[in-house]
């Protein structure tokens, strides 16, 4: 009811639709997030010099943490968007006022990889959340459950300052086949454009592929390269390598934290605002290649 009272119906929508998280004390579930994180199978760069030079990124974080939701889940150290929310009040205190300023500047050299690695590898860790995608089939089973992983806060603010900032170059590189990143309203444009196809062409068939554990299988390597073969895009490429580079520790959220007995040293991680972004860009060659075949035949490919 507070979500609700407060104006959160998106969310208040998604708990009461929800099927409950998996038990992180249940060795059967860790077990499951143990097989759904592979190693790492293609090394990265162990500099960007390799890649070429990329244009300075600017970061401002004003609009994005004014938006912050309330009561999110946190990271690994507690820290809440509530404290970032507090940052962008208007302060008659000049020193009060210079932090914004500050913090933007901290968020720039985040994005550009000019900050120490073992920065990148502190806040790569992440604490892992297991939401039930399937309920568990009969007593004694356990359910199928999704690796969610909750980085700090500060981080998925700057990571969400820089896919709202890119919103349109992205849409430019996986237009039109991809709809999930830089469309507003891409995935409800997919589905109802997809049923008015088929109403309008009952002759139609309409398949639907799942790409097995897709984020966290992607290679990361595969991912940086086709960032960079795009120069509208490519300026991602360094903090994509800085904060992707770890292979990060992951905390299991139980009732007493403890480290996961895995890391993440591949794929996306689920949870990361620029996940999403890294996931298209490095599936995209392939999803063009099928909406061509399928073109040829008057069909189509889209995700």
């Amino acid at each position: 009811m507070q979500l609700i009272r407060e104006g959160e119906l998106s969310r208040a929508t998604r708990l009461l639709h929800s099927t409950g998280l998996g038990d992180l004390t249940d060795d059967r579930v860790v077990q499951q997030l143990r097989d759904k994180h592979p190693s790492r199978k293609a090394g990265l760069p162990p500099t960007l010099d390799a890649m070429g030079d990329f244009a300075r990124v600017e970061v401002d974080l004003d609009a994005t943490l004014r938006d912050l939701p309330k009561r999110a889940g946190t990271g690994v150290s507690g820290f809440r968007n509530e404290y970032l929310r507090a940052l962008t009040e208007e302060f008659a205190d000049e020193r009060a006022r210079s932090v914004i300023p500050l913090l933007n500047r901290f968020a720039t050299a985040y994005a550009n990889a000019e900050l120490p690695s073992w920065y990148y590898y502190v806040m790569a860790t992440t604490k892992m959340v297991a939401p039930v995608k399937e309920a568990a089939r009969g007593p004694g089973e356990a359910p199928d459950v999704r690796p969610i992983g909750m980085g700090e806060c500060l981080i998925r603010a700057i990571h969400t300052s820089l896919a709202e900032s890119f919103k349109t170059a992205l849409e430019g590189h996986l237009s039109p086949q991809q709809v999930a990143v830089g469309v507003e309203s891409g995935i409800s444009k997919l589905v109802f454009g997809i049923r008015l196809l088929a109403e309008a062409n009952p002759s139609w068939a309409v398949v639907k592929l799942d790409l097995k554990n897709a984020f966290n299988e992607i290679l990361r390597a595969a991912v940086l390269d086709r960032l960079n073969a795009d120069q509208s895009i490519r300026s991602l490429v360094p903090v994509m390598w800085a904060t992707y580079s770890p292979a990060a520790g992951i905390y299991l959220a139980a009732p007493d934290p403890t480290l996961a007995p895995f890391g993440s040293e591949e794929g996306m991680r689920q949870g990361c605002s620029l996940g999403s972004a890294g996931y298209c860009v490095g599936i995209h060659p392939e999803v063009r290649k099928l909406d061509e075949e399928l073109r040829a035949s008057g069909g189509g490919g889209k995700i």
